[in-house]
């Protein structure tokens, strides 16, 4: 499907959070500690399947 205008289309809300990020912060919350990342940006990154 072609999209028109200036955006391409869907975009991630935490473009920025890399598999390695997620995976930090997801085993600093594990272990208690503050992971560094708000609790949305690893929903929405764990659901897109980046963690």
């Amino acid at each position: 499907m072609a999209h028109s205008g200036n955006f391409s289309g869907a975009r991630p809300d935490y473009p920025l959070m890399n598999c390695d990020d997620v995976r930090a912060a997801l085993s600093a919350r594990l272990d208690g500690e503050d992971p560094q990342a708000p609790s949305a940006a690893l929903g929405v990154a764990v659901a897109a399947g980046r963690g």
